[in-house]
C-alpha cells in the first residue's frame, strides 16, 4: 500500500478511537478493527516516528513537512515511539471511568479506547495495578496520585473488595427490596444464587459484626455504615425476624396505602399474594394484639412507633371496617361504581371468589347502618360516609339500579330511533346484544305494565319513559297516527305506514316541529321527510342532534 493509503487507515482510526496510540503490532483491513491478515498500521505509526527522529534505517518513508502536516491534524504524538505513556493511559483511564462510574477493572483488561475490552488492545487493567503498587511503595508521583484520585482510584485491596461485594449487595437490594441475604447465599449476579459465586450472606454477617463496639479487629467505617444503611441493613441480629416481616408490611402499605392486610395473606414481596409467603395478615393481627396491650415497653414503643409510621389502626373494629373500604376502594378505582352484587365475595376488591370476603354483603350492611341513625354504635360516622360518598357510594340501590336500566333503554332508543327491544335482550352498552349483559327486554317490559296499570305514582319516571317513545295507549296512539297520516296530502306506501305505526305520535309530531324550526319541508317530492324513517344513530350524523334531545325541545315547547 502507498503512504496515503496507510494514511487514509490512520484516518479511520483516529475518527473512531480520537488518538492514534496504538500498538506497534496492530493490523487492520479498515482502520479500526484488528485482523490479523491485514496491514501492519501499528508499525507505520512507528516507522513515521522514527523517520522524523532521524534514524536512517526509516528514511525510506521519505516524510515531508506536507506528510507531517497531515499527521499533525490526527493527533499525531511524534515523541514515544516506543509506546504510548503514562498520560495516554491515563486518558484511557478517564474514558474507562467516565463509562463504568469506576477504576475497578479486571487486572488482565485490555483496550483500545478505555471502555470495550480488546485483546490486541493496550493493559490497562496492568497500569492500575503498576500504579496502585508505586503508591503502596511510596514512589508514585503525587501529582499522578491527584489525577488518579480525582477519577476514583481506589489505593486499598480490600477496599476493591468491599467495593465490590457492597455492588452485590446494592444488585441483591433492587432486586429483593432488603438485605436479609440468607447466610448460604452465594452469588455472582446479585440476583441469583451460584454456588460458584461470592458468599453474599457471609459478607452481610460479617459488617453486622464489624459495626459490633466490641469488635477488636477491623471496624467498619462511618461511610461503609452509612451506604449499607441506606440498603436497609438491620445491625440487631435480634431484630431480624421482625424487621424482615415489617418490611414487607411497609411495602404492602406503599403499594395499597394502607395497612388492612388479610387475616390469611401471605406474600413474598409484600404486594402479591403467595401461598408460600409469610403469613403477613396474621403478623400484622399479633402486633395489634400485643403492642395495643403492652405499649409501656421500650421494645413494644419502638415497634408501635415504627407500625405507626405506616398507618397501622390498633382498634380492631375500626381495622376491620377501614379494610373492606379498601376493597370497596379497588373496586371503584378498577370498575369506576360500586354497583356491587349482594353475593359478590372477593379477596382484592375486583376479582370475585367463592371464599373471599363478603364486600357485597358489607356494602348492603352500610346502606342498612345509614339509615339507622338512632343508633349511635352500629350507625355510620360522618367520616365514613364521606369516604364512602368519595368513591360514589349508592345508597339507595333501587334507585341506582333503575337509572342504570333507564340509561340503557335511553342508548338503544337514541341508536335504534325506536324502545322496540328484541325478546330476551341483553346488553352492557344499550345497542349491542352481551350475552352476559343486563337483562334490558326483561326489565323493560315489567315497566310499561308497572306504569301502564298506574301501580306507581312516581310521574317523573313514567315521563322520562315516555320521553324515549313508550307508548302507555296503544291503541289511542294507533289512532292519533293515522289521523296523522291522513292529514298528510301525500300517498304512504304500505312498508312506509307500518314503519309509521312503530313510533309514537309524540315522536312524530318532534319531529314535524324540528323540520319546521329549521325550515325544512315535512314533504320531499311524493314521499315524506327521510327523518321519519330514519334511525336515531343517521338522525344525529346528518342533523346533529340526538333523538332523545329532539323530542325534549318538543315537549319543552308544549309545556311553555
Amino acid at each position: 500500500m502507498t503512504w496515503e493509503e496507510k494514511y487514509q487507515l490512520a484516518v479511520n482510526f483516529y475518527n473512531h478511537y480520537h488518538h492514534l496510540d496504538m500498538p506497534g503490532k496492530f493490523r487492520t483491513f479498515d482502520g479500526i478493527n484488528y485482523d490479523e491478515n491485514g496491514e501492519y498500521l501499528g508499525a507505520w505509526i512507528k516507522a513515521n516516528k522514527y523517520c522524523r527522529s532521524g534514524n536512517p534505517n526509516f528514511q525510506y518513508i521519505k516524510l515531508n513537512e506536507k506528510k507531517i502536516q497531515a499527521l499533525d491534524k490526527i493527533g499525531m504524538i511524534w515523541e514515544n515511539a516506543k509506546g504510548i505513556g503514562w498520560n495516554e493511559y491515563y486518558n484511557l483511564a478517564i474514558q474507562y471511568y467516565n463509562h463504568y462510574g469506576h477504576l475497578e477493572m479486571p487486572a488482565l483488561f485490555k483496550t483500545f479506547d478505555g471502555i470495550n475490552e480488546d485483546e490486541k488492545g493496550y493493559k490497562l487493567g496492568v497500569w492500575i495495578q503498576n500504579n496502585r503498587s508505586h503508591f503502596k511503595k511510596g514512589i508514585l508521583k503525587e501529582d499522578r496520585k491527584i489525577l488518579l484520585d480525582n477519577i476514583g482510584m481506589v489505593w486499598s485491596v480490600d477496599q476493591i473488595r468491599w467495593n465490590l461485594m457492597y455492588d452485590l449487595a446494592c444488585k441483591y437490594y433492587e432486586h429483593n427490596h432488603h438485605l436479609n441475604v440468607p447466610i448460604s447465599f452465594k452469588t455472582l449476579d446479585g440476583f441469583n444464587y451460584s454456588e460458584n459465586g461470592y458468599s453474599l450472606g457471609t459478607w452481610v454477617q460479617t459488617q453486622k459484626t464489624r459495626n459490633n463496639d466490641n469488635y477488636q479487629y477491623s471496624r467498619i467505617t462511618d461511610e461503609q455504615k452509612s451506604k449499607l444503611e441506606k440498603l436497609g441493613i438491620i445491625w440487631n441480629i435480634s431484630d431480624t425476624s421482625w424487621e424482615e416481616i415489617y418490611l414487607l408490611a411497609e411495602k404492602y402499605f406503599n403499594h395499597y396505602k394502607n395497612l388492612n392486610v388479610p387475616n390469611n395473606f401471605k406474600t413474598k414481596d409484600g404486594i402479591h399474594y403467595d401461598n408460600d409467603g409469610v403469613n403477613l395478615g396474621n403478623w400484622i393481627c399479633t402486633n395489634r394484639s400485643v403492642i395495643f396491650r403492652r405499649n409501656e415497653s421500650k421494645t413494644y414503643q419502638y415497634r408501635k412507633d415504627k407500625l405507626d409510621k405506616i398507618g397501622m389502626i390498633w382498634n380492631l373494629q375500626d381495622a376491620q371496617w377501614d379494610f373492606m373500604f379498601s376493597l370497596a376502594e379497588r373496586h371503584f378505582s378498577y370498575y369506576g361504581d360500586l354497583d356491587i352484587p349482594y353475593s359478590f365475595n372477593t379477596f382484592d376488591g375486583i376479582i370475585k371468589e367463592e371464599d373471599g370476603y363478603r364486600l357485597g354483603d358489607w356494602i348492603s350492611n352500610q346502606r342498612v347502618l345509614f339509615k339507622d341513625k338512632k343508633d349511635k354504635y352500629r350507625g355510620l360516622n360522618q367520616e365514613r360516609v364521606d369516604k364512602l360518598n368519595s368513591i360514589n357510594m349508592i345508597w339507595d340501590a333501587n334507585e341506582y339500579k333503575w337509572n342504570k336500566m333507564y340509561g340503557l333503554v335511553k342508548e338503544y332508543f337514541n341508536y335504534y330511533g325506536n324502545v322496540k327491544l328484541p325478546i330476551g335482550f341483553r346488553t352492557t352498552d344499550g345497542i349491542n346484544y352481551d350475552e352476559n349483559g343486563e337483562e334490558l327486554y326483561n326489565w323493560f317490559k315489567r315497566q310499561k305494565s308497572y306504569f301502564k296499570d298506574d301501580i306507581c305514582d312516581d310521574l317523573d319516571k313514567k315521563q322520562r319513559l315516555a320521553d324515549i317513545g313508550v307508548v302507555w295507549n296503544t291503541s289511542k296512539n294507533k289512532q292519533e297516527v293515522l289521523n296523522f297520516i291522513n292529514n298528510i296530502n301525500v300517498k304512504i306506501k304500505s312498508y312506509d305506514k307500518t314503519l309509521l305505526l312503530r313510533q309514537s305520535i309524540r315522536e312524530l309530531n318532534a319531529k314535524s316541529e324540528f323540520l319546521k324550526n329549521n325550515g325544512l319541508s315535512i314533504i320531499e317530492g311524493k314521499r315524506l321527510n327521510e327523518i321519519f324513517f330514519m334511525s336515531g344513530k343517521n338522525i344525529e350524523a346528518k342533523y346533529g342532534i340526538s333523538l332523545d334531545l329532539l323530542m325534549k325541545q318538543y315537549e319543552n315547547k308544549l309545556e311553555k
